[in-house]
């Protein structure tokens, strides 16, 4: 499986903005991208102007990156988040372990 994860920092005065359009994007998401398997937007609790995004995906190819830019929420967001965004989103990929392939052994490899 694959894991997306982004922060992302809104501008001073635009958290409730970035917010809406977070949980906008992210409703969008659960509706029409069928293989996005989790999509979850979260506000930190100490500074909410910090959001973190988490996403998960079957396998690589059910994240296709051209996504960004022919989903047309995705095209009206990529316009909209310039003015919200204090700096640019962190974005980072990871795979998912298979804890049955690790877990059943008491040895560590090496």
């Amino acid at each position: 499986m694959l894991v997306i994860t982004s922060n992302l920092r809104a501008t001073f005065g635009e958290s409730a903005k970035l917010g809406q359009l977070l949980c906008q994007n992210a409703f969008k998401v659960h509706r029409n991208e069928h293989d996005t398997l989790t999509y979850v937007v979260h506000r930190k609790i100490i500074n909410p102007s910090e959001f973190f995004i988490y996403e998960q995906y079957r396998d690589r190819e059910a994240f296709e990156p051209s996504h960004l830019t022919t989903t047309p929420y995705y095209k009206e967001a990529q316009l909209i988040l310039p003015h919200l965004l204090r700096d640019n989103a962190e974005t980072t990929q990871y795979e998912i372990l298979d804890v049955n392939q690790y877990g059943n052994t008491s040895k560590l490899m090496g």
